[in-house]
């Protein structure tokens, strides 16, 4: 089995999504459309088993609802709804005038965030912000680190001066809720700063083109310049963690010193590839996928080991459980 590096995944999963392909001999009609997408999706999908999609009848029923006289609009309301049976937050379809992504893996779940309250209660109105960070000590002892995006960078300088500040507190609670993911090199990022050697967190399954896949280790190295935080690490979770925010606690979750605490993440551990239909649209798809390293999928979610939930009734009484619960460990 092959070894790669975090930093190597971010390439291959990045050059991945802006590798487009347009096949020059397909015609443009709407029929002909279909069948690029339904083909593309059917011969390289990853996640078939894990969703329980019947695409095979697929083909058969949005054929069926195109004609050669259709608008763009209405053609593009059917590829987009063919699409959506695949439930993924990583498959998209972009034209000149709208572009369709999956978002009902959180739109019908409970927030179990309200950042007002954790800013005017928890954080007592003083909002320390460094980077794309924001961070504080709790009750005098607990480190707080909200991070709100994996596609906002951050620097090493910006590590180093967070992790100097935490370095006397009892715990670290990091609050990834209502994360919807970015780039991957930041979870490596932030993981190598909880691990004193280099650790094997996962698996990268390529389609080998044969009905199988090509399986790589994925290890991330410790951050050299800062000593690893090895006190007890809270990730707070919830319904719209997606995508990098559903990596990261999965890989984190691997640690002895980490409890992942609030909801279910909404998943997302496909590696996005993008294609170019012969209209000139683009769409993409998971066309490979990550696993925990023992081989683990959890491309719809990964369960948190303590579940917490609040909602308004606790935000009206200005408590957040899920830090109330993280405070309390």
């Amino acid at each position: 089995m092959k070894n790669l590096m975090m930093g190597s995944l971010l390439a291959l999963s990045l050059s991945a999504c802006d590798s487009l392909w347009m096949d020059e001999t397909a015609t443009a009609d709407p029929a002909s459309l279909v069948v690029q997408v339904w083909e593309e999706i059917n011969e390289n999908y990853v996640f078939f088993d894990q969703k329980g999609v019947d695409w095979a009848s697929a083909l058969t029923r949005y054929q069926a609802q195109v004609s050669a006289d259709m608008s763009e609009e209405e053609l593009f309301e059917v590829l987009a709804n063919m699409l959506r049976e695949l439930e993924d937050g990583h498959v998209s379809l972009q034209a000149g005038f709208n572009n369709f992504r999956y978002h009902e893996v959180y739109l019908d779940f409970e927030s179990n965030y309200n950042p007002g309250v954790v800013e005017r209660v928890y954080l007592d109105r003083k909002i320390n912000e460094l980077g794309p960070f924001v961070y504080a000590i709790l009750n005098g002892e607990v480190g707080y680190l909200r991070y709100g995006s994996f596609g906002d960078d951050f620097t090493q300088e910006q590590l180093v001066y967070l992790m100097d500040y935490f370095f006397s507190t009892r715990s670290l609670v990091i609050d990834i809720r209502d994360n919807l993911g970015g780039a991957a090199g930041n979870v490596t990022g932030l993981l190598g700063l909880f691990i004193t050697e280099p650790q094997t967190v996962g698996q990268q399954h390529m389609p080998d083109g044969q009905g199988g896949y090509t399986v790589t280790d994925i290890s991330v190295e410790p951050n050299e310049e800062i000593a690893a935080y090895e006190n007890p690490v809270i990730i707070l979770t919830n319904r719209k963690s997606y995508s990098s925010a559903n990596v990261f606690p999965g890989f984190m979750s691997q640690l002895p010193q980490v409890t992942v605490l609030g909801d279910t993440t909404a998943g997302g551990t496909g590696l996005s590839t993008g294609r170019e239909l012969s209209n000139g649209w683009k769409y993409r798809y998971s066309g490979a996928k990550i696993t925990l390293a023992d081989g683990t999928d959890f491309e719809n979610g990964f369960p948190p080991d303590v579940v917490v939930t609040t909602d308004f009734n606790d935000a009206a009484a200005g408590v957040d459980a899920l830090l109330e619960a993280a405070l309390a460990r």
